[in-house]
């Protein structure tokens, strides 16, 4: 049974803000979401390939901004 789509947005909010404060959003989601690394995979993905979000590093992340 998966996330109602209220609770993936959440997340996925909870994500862009991590990474806009600049911590590592796998630690900070799995401290506050049962959900599991895949699943964090999975949404981090998702933002990628939306362009909300780009990956800098190996490990790290920055929101795009749109123009």
């Amino acid at each position: 049974m998966g996330f109602s789509k209220e609770h993936r947005e959440e997340i996925k909010k909870f994500i862009i803000d991590t990474i806009d404060m600049r911590e590592n959003p796998y630690k900070k989601v799995l401290e506050k979401y049962p959900v599991s690394r895949q699943t964090v995979s999975k949404y981090i993905k998702g933002l990628l390939e939306e362009n909300i979000i780009e990956k800098s590093e190996k490990i790290t992340y920055n929101i795009k901004i749109k123009e």
